[in-house]
Formats: structure tokens, sequence, C-alpha cells
């Protein structure tokens, strides 16, 4: 796959190189045009996720995460098409039932996962990602905030500030991809211990954690949580 810093010897190397070249930029200047199908919002959004899984296979640094942004067009009309939906008589949740939410979260964390390398060769990030609220139960209206919970390790409490630089950065690239998709996260990053800590003192915190769905990362985290909290709910 060509990078940004080979783009100028691949050009020196020949014709065919220079052809590559060309049909890699048609590739992503139709990506960035294409339109949102009016009659299902499904094509674009499964564009949209497979886009981002090619993304995260690209070389050099940041460099998926930069291409990343070739797909504020596609998104922004698939959202824009929903909203209109939404305002015609459509349900909740049917506007988060095209999964954009779902295969933009997820896209993105993958692909800046592998760009932050915060595997450290691992096959198991060091963090989940978890829909909570209104965004867990799957009812999202235009303008609704986009309720996540990047779960971390208990040895890695966000207390402590024992949060490892990548993890810390790799969470702020993906929300701040998302602002600027559009979207409104609403987030928190916590450890499994802090998560009950505060479910036990704040029925605010309770009540969001009641509709959790997993999304990326490690699931050990996630069943480590809902095994908890299902614990809490049964309790005296």
């Amino acid at each position: 796959m060509i990078t940004t810093g080979s783009i100028h010897a691949r050009l020196l190397a020949g014709s065919a190189d220079k052809d590559k070249i060309r049909a890699k930029h048609d590739r992503d200047s139709d990506l960035a045009e294409q339109p949102a199908n009016l009659d299902s919002c499904m094509a674009p959004t499964a564009t949209i996720r497979h886009a981002l899984r090619a993304f995260a296979s690209e070389r050099g640094p940041g460099e998926g995460l930069n291409r990343v942004r070739l797909l504020r067009p596609l998104i922004a009309r698939v959202r824009e098409t929903l909203r209109k939906r939404f305002e015609s008589g459509g349900s909740a949740e049917a506007y988060l039932r095209a999964r954009l939410a779902d295969s933009v979260v997820i896209g993105l964390l993958h692909v800046v996962s592998i760009s932050s390398e915060i595997r450290d060769g691992s096959m198991v990030a060091p963090l989940a990602a978890i829909a909570v609220g209104g965004y867990g139960r799957r009812e999202l209206a235009p303008g609704s905030d986009l309720d996540l919970l990047f779960l971390l390790p208990d040895s890695r409490s966000s207390s402590t500030g024992a949060v490892a630089p990548a993890t810390r950065a790799c969470i702020g690239a993906v929300v701040a991809c998302l602002w600027d998709f559009g979207f409104a996260p609403d987030h928190a990053t916590r450890s499994v211990q802090e998560c009950l800590e505060l479910a036990k003192d704040d029925p605010t915190v309770l009540a969001g954690l009641v509709d959790r769905r997993y999304l990326w990362g490690g699931q050990g985290l996630f069943n480590t949580l809902d095994a908890e909290l299902r614990a809490l709910s049964v309790s005296p």
C-alpha cells in the first residue's frame, strides 16, 4: 500500500506506479463524494465501516488516522438523511438501527488503537469501550449525546493518574474525531472499581450503567463490570 512518505519516490519509478497512485487518489475522491442512498442508510454505513477497517492497515505514523477525515462528507450526508427521517416520523431506535454510530465508534477505535500502538504487541487492548445510557439502549435521536464509557483495568485507575500515555492519547483522538464528525460524545474514563464505587454513591451513575452495551476492546473488562453490577443489583 502506498504511504505518504513514499509517494515522491514512486512517482519517479515509472508510469505503472503513477497509475497506482492515480487510482488510489480516485478511490479516495469517490469515497468522499459517495451519496447517501435515500432508500437505505445501510449501504453507506457499510462503506464507512469497511473504509475504517482499510484505513487501519495504512502504513506510516498516523497515516490511517489522517485518512479518516476523508469520511467526513459521507458521514455528514448519512446523518442528515437520518435526521430528516426522524423528523418525518421515524423512531429514535430506527435512527440508530442504521448502526452509523456503532460503525464510526468501533472503526475509529480500531484505527486509533493501531496508530497509537496501545496494544504494545498484545492481541488484547488495555481498555474497553462501552455504550451506556441512551446510546446503550440504542435510543439515539439527532443531537443526542453519545454516552461512552472507556473502561480501564483496575491497575490503571484514572484517579491515580496511571493511565498510560498511549491509552490516554487513543481516547483523546477518538473523542476528537467524533466531535469532528458531528457527534456529541459524553465520555468517561474509569476502572471497574471506580465504576462500582460511583454507582454505589451516585444513583445517576448507576442508572447510566444499567443500559450497558459492549462495543470494542477488552471483552474481559466488560464481563467483569457486568458481573459486578449484576451482583450489586441483587444485593440487599
